[in-house]
């Protein structure tokens, strides 16, 4: 008789399921790999491109605000908001953000200053767009992958 037959074996399968399980308690290397992919991502395509994580260019800067900088950069007059970017990386989650008092009112818009008479406009620089996603899933893919090798 002609044709083909699989076996499985399994005990085999049964490890690597459990190497698997065992693997995704604690995930916290992948994290990392994604925190840091995440901040060089958002001081590269967000800050030095000057756009949201959809890729939308960042409102302009107003004129009357223009007349204040020493640059032109938008977010990016003295490089402390970019360079303060960090995660934190745990078992199961990473978490990027800054600490920087003005970050949210440049994430988020609204109205600042004296008297809050300002009005900012938001200039998302957090967040994943669709190629960190993508990178996100080989990460973690990758890092399963090693462990049942």
């Amino acid at each position: 008789m002609a044709g083909i037959t699989l076996t499985f074996d399994q005990a085999h399968v049964d490890a690597i399921f459990s190497t698997l399980i065992h693997t995704a308690d604690d995930l916290t290397p992948a994290m990392r790999a994604i925190g840091e992919h995440l901040i060089t991502t958002t001081q590269t395509e967000r800050f030095d491109a000057q756009k949201d994580p959809q890729g939308n260019t960042w409102t302009p800067l107003a004129e009357s605000t223009k007349k204040h900088k020493k640059h032109s950069t938008i977010l990016d007059e003295s490089s402390r908001l970019r360079n303060s970017i960090h995660y934190d990386a745990g078992p199961n989650e990473v978490r990027v953000g800054t600490d920087v008092i003005y970050a949210a009112i440049h994430q988020l818009g609204g109205q600042a200053g004296r008297g809050y008479r300002a009005t900012i406009p938001a200039r998302p620089y957090l967040g994943i767009s669709d190629d960190d996603q993508v990178r996100i899933t080989e990460i973690l893919q990758d890092y399963l992958a090693q462990a049942v090798k």
